[in-house]
């Protein structure tokens, strides 16, 4: 199926909203995408349901699908969004109509990213080639550590907090061994993974960080190319792009708004897939009405634990922390802060 679904980017009321159930045999063009995509921002601009009631969009986030990614390219890269990113050399300022811009989920470029480090092409950085292997020998640098093996080679591909446990313990080894050349520097920065699980630091910080890792891709782009993966280097300034638009749109829009990090990308219609598919026992299959019932029922669900929060039970695969306390982090988890509001 192809599904499309609206969403609010605030404190509250943030679950997806499907507005497109469409059965597909995965064999569309990347043209037939961008028309369903054009044609999903012309609905919300003239629906009274849409941008007169809830205000303009601002995002259009994708799971990294290649006919997908092409498409958002064609929609969403041909305005620019200049009057307060003007000033930032080397920022991509092309974005849709009305300032929409495009973004990829985060937890899926943790996956890649951690994909390339545990398979034996692994990345290149400064003539070195860091795959599985050399991973293998840092991580026996850790006391203690007894899960090699289920870090390189986890049983669910699809779990985001093995990615970021293995790139937490890639930044544990470069602070323990800081002068050494066999431990890890530039993939050892915490810079695109702390803004995503540290509910502490300032929306400024969190800013800082991420440009700081869209400088180091770019200098390992330049400098590899070919060997550089193009489609996840775009990616990844994408997302970072998005996060910085969203704070120029709300600027704009209201200073005092809050911007929250944690809701770029798909994750909120992979929670709504997650409940419609529990709705269903589990099973994968089911027709279009089927799905259509399911996803009622998961909309009911998420007014429930928009009032009844401590009911909600996240899917573990979605989590970026393994700690009891510490589910996928949410805007509540930063709703209380004051410096994540736009100045």
């Amino acid at each position: 199926f192809s599904v499309a679904a609206f969403s609010r980017h605030a404190a509250d009321d943030y679950g997806a909203k499907p507005v497109l159930l469409m059965p597909t045999c995965k064999k569309g063009s990347w043209q037939s995408s961008a028309q369903q995509s054009q044609k999903l921002m012309q609905a919300w601009k003239l629906s009274p349901f849409g941008e007169a009631k809830h205000g303009p969009l601002k995002e259009v986030a994708s799971d990294g699908d290649g006919r997908r990614r092409a498409a958002l390219y064609l929609v969403l890269m041909h305005k620019h969004l200049y009057e307060f990113l003007s000033n930032l050399p080397g920022l991509n300022l092309y974005t849709g109509e009305d300032g929409i811009t495009m973004c990829f989920d985060p937890k899926h470029l943790f996956k890649r990213i951690c994909t390339l480090l545990c398979s034996l092409k692994g990345i290149l950085v400064n003539g070195v080639i860091i795959n599985k292997t050399l991973v293998a020998q840092w991580l026996e640098k850790i006391p203690g550590h007894d899960c090699i093996h289920a870090l390189l080679q986890p049983k669910d591909s699809q779990d985001v907090g093995c990615c970021a446990l293995l790139r937490s313990c890639a930044i544990w080894i470069h602070l323990t061994y800081p002068r050494s050349r066999e431990t890890p520097t530039v993939l050892s920065e915490k810079c695109l993974l702390d803004p995503f699980i540290n509910p502490t630091i300032s929306l400024s910080e969190e800013m800082i960080q991420l440009v700081k890792f869209a400088h180091m891709a770019c200098a390992l782009f330049i400098k590899h190319d070919g060997d550089f993966s193009h489609q996840l280097f775009g990616d990844i300034q994408c997302m970072i792009k998005s996060f910085i638009s969203k704070i120029a749109h709300s600027k704009v829009l209201n200073p005092s708004l809050k911007v929250f990090l944690c809701l770029l990308g798909d994750d909120i219609p992979e929670i709504l897939f997650g409940r419609s598919r529990m709705k269903g026992g589990h099973s994968p299959n089911h027709a279009v009405d089927e799905l259509h019932q399911r996803f009622l029922s998961a909309l009911r669900m998420d007014k429930i634990f928009r009032k009844y929060p401590y009911l909600e039970r996240r899917a573990r695969h979605l989590r970026l922390i393994r700690n009891r306390d510490v589910d996928h982090l949410s805007p509540r988890n930063w709703g209380w802060r004051p410096y994540h509001r736009v100045v």
